[in-house]
């Protein structure tokens, strides 16, 4: 038997039925811009670019698009693309691991919006053969036109009845093709009351333009954390970074100014620790490739910046004077990046 319903849902029913509509072509829409519009390997890369030697792109032809490193050194990321020359992308934000000439990487459709760039309905981007996705697209034959008739009917139905009750057979005004809606959830909908789930959609007021700035990366204000320090021969400085959760890397940047008679540079070299309290040792730090030399030259000022990933909540930067007889003298700053 029909249930009966308060008018006030009127509105609901009739935006809601062209909701489960098109969400079905917006899915298949969505998975088209998975498709890569170019791709290639990573001849020379820094924090923020990419370079492939091979290519001979406009200037901007790429900009706003993201491009993808799904294989090699850096795989998995994603980034925006905010420029390019013939043969350099510019990214923005900086590359967590920068790519190397063992990276490949993609170009896709930009548009991607607040979606997940990790996974795309649950499967993973990286390697991803979309060809599936684009046979579903060109299978799709939703009958559009007797989704319009059946709201023209739905439409009539509700100016026809009286102004305290809203009548309605839900399933013996739903077709049962393309759509199966004789079951929400595998739940069957005959002789259901649907004012839990009308309840629910009414109140479903996520905005998904207010999630994109919590999406986007971001970055503390920059810290000095050391101002004309001295690091006395063989000597190290340390910085500790404490409950770094929530954060993905720190940009360590490093000015070293060289005695003139120095014969060795500066090494940045960073620890990790899950605790605050238990450090890795220098000698495992370093094995693992955990540190950088800046350039050196007697008597010169040499900066440099470098992208630390945070694998643990706690990570301790060292500044280590290689030379064995001269003091250095070095300013430090610290930024961290979502």
């Amino acid at each position: 038997m029909p249930r009966s319903y308060p008018a006030t849902f009127e509105d609901i029913i009739r935006e809601d039925l062209r909701k489960v509509f098109g969400e079905v072509l917006r899915e298949e829409l969505r998975r088209a811009l998975e498709v890569a519009v170019d791709t290639g390997n990573v001849t020379s890369a820094s924090s923020n670019t990419l370079t492939d030697s091979s290519k001979n792109w406009p200037t901007d032809q790429w900009k706003d698009y993201i491009v993808e490193i799904v294989s090699g050194t850096g795989a998995g990321q994603v980034r925006r693309i905010v420029s390019n020359t013939k043969d350099t992308l510019t990214v923005e934000p900086d590359w967590t691991t920068v790519p190397d000439s063992t990276s490949r990487y993609a170009i896709r459709f930009a548009g991607v919006g607040v979606m997940s760039l990790s996974a795309w309905g649950g499967t993973a981007l990286t390697g991803r053969d979309v060809t599936q996705d684009l046979q579903k697209l060109q299978n799709l034959d939703v009958p559009l036109g007797d989704v319009k008739s059946l709201l023209d009917k739905l439409e009539d139905a509700l100016s026809s009845v009286g102004a305290d009750k809203l009548r309605i057979s839900v399933v013996d005004s739903l077709p049962e093709s393309p759509f199966n809606l004789a079951k929400i959830a595998g739940t069957a909908l005959t002789g259901r009351d649907w004012s839990n789930d009308f309840a629910k959609l009414q109140n479903l007021d996520v905005k998904l333009s207010e999630h994109r700035d919590a999406l986007k990366p971001s970055r503390s204000a920059p810290v000095q954390e050391l101002s004309g320090q001295s690091i006395a021969a063989s000597g190290v400085a340390e910085i500790t970074k404490t409950n770094l959760d929530g954060w993905s890397a720190i940009v360590v940047t490093v000015k070293a100014t060289y005695d003139a008679n120095a014969t060795a540079g500066v090494r940045v070299r960073w620890l990790y620790s899950a605790d605050g309290v238990n450090f890795d040792s220098p000698e495992d730090a370093e094995d693992q490739g955990n540190y950088e030399d800046l350039t050196f030259s007697a008597g010169a000022t040499r900066q440099r910046t470098i992208v630390v990933p945070i694998f643990q909540p706690h990570v301790k930067i060292q500044i280590v004077n290689l030379d064995t007889d001269y003091a250095v003298t070095v300013d430090v700053w610290t930024t961290l990046m979502r």
